[in-house]
């Protein structure tokens, strides 16, 4: 099965501002989670506010990282990229555009958004 995980967030859910730091480590947990699933994931989405998620340094780009070092396409929004000032050299993942992404996503068996 064709699976894609679609990030619009750099957190898991609604959480309150207070708990920001929570919904952060929760999504690094889901990510980190994926890693052991029996049915693996073919494609994680970034984009909108998602695209902070595959920063270097951040536990969900260590994720993200070990996702995609095991066969998992991560692939990033350019313009979302480019909107919050952030350099292809400083995230994980592939640079796409909204054509393959919207395409990637229209060829999913199913979409997972966290």
């Amino acid at each position: 099965m064709n699976t894609v995980v679609l990030l619009t967030s750099t957190k898991l859910g609604n959480v309150l501002d207070q708990d920001l730091e929570f919904g952060t480590t929760m999504l690094a947990n889901f990510l980190h989670a994926l890693e052991s699933q029996k049915d693996k994931v073919q494609t994680i989405i970034c984009y909108t506010e998602g695209v902070k998620s595959a920063l270097k340094g951040t536990n969900t780009a260590l994720s993200l990282q070990l996702l995609q070092d095991s066969g998992v396409r991560v692939l990033l929004c350019g313009s979302c990229l480019k909107h919050y000032d952030i350099s292809s050299e400083d995230v994980v993942g592939q640079v796409s555009n909204m054509a393959e992404i919207s395409q990637t996503l229209l060829d999913a068996d199913k979409v997972v958004r966290p």
